[in-house]
């Protein structure tokens, strides 16, 4: 079983954890009447990324790609999910100090 793979894994796992809200969240979200909300999309965050590296390993399994394509890869793979957690995060962070 590859790298990839086994990080995709974990952190689809923990995606779906977060959509049934049983996450580890930043305690000044906690105790929120958005709370709920933040944890799911929180989820949505980690399967953005793992779900794609689980997808990625697959298809290049035993490929022979170099080092360099396999990492060009990786980043595109995981840009949607890193996009979507800045967002979210920079969202919950104004709705956090509005209520400040």
């Amino acid at each position: 079983m590859g790298t990839i793979l086994v990080i995709g894994i974990i952190w689809t796992l923990y995606g779906l954890a977060g959509l049934f809200g049983i996450q580890k969240i930043p305690s000044k979200f906690k105790d929120k009447s958005w709370t709920k909300h933040y944890i799911r999309y929180q989820g949505i965050s980690w399967l953005l990324l793992g779900i794609p590296w689980i997808v990625l390993d697959v298809i290049t399994e035993d490929k022979g790609f170099g080092m360099p394509v396999m990492l060009f890869l990786i980043l595109a793979c995981s840009l949607p999910g890193f996009v979507y957690t800045v967002i979210l995060d920079r969202r919950y962070t104004a709705k956090l100090k509005l209520e400040q």
